[in-house]
């Protein structure tokens, strides 16, 4: 049993995308959001809830006084390609 999901591939992504945080490559609280609304081996799901999370991250960064940090945010969001499976 993983911390977010049953299957070890959306647990892994999930878990090193909170573990960006550290660097500054994600929010706790963004992560979390965002994975609470995906359901297990959703990979639509997983799909549109990452993306959303990215497009508001990014929108925040083009307001922001300081957007060079921002920008990392969407760039760390796990890719959509990593939730299919072949």
């Amino acid at each position: 049993m993983g911390l977010f999901f049953e299957d070890p591939m959306y647990e892994r992504q999930a878990t090193a995308t909170l573990g960006y945080a550290f660097y500054g490559g994600s929010e706790p609280g963004e992560v979390l959001a965002t994975v609470r609304g995906i359901e297990e081996g959703d990979a639509d799901g997983w799909y549109r809830a990452w993306n959303a999370t990215a497009d508001r991250v990014f929108e925040s960064a083009k307001k922001s006084a300081a957007p060079r940090g921002a920008y990392l945010e969407p760039s760390k969001t796990p890719s959509p390609a990593t939730a299919r499976r072949s």
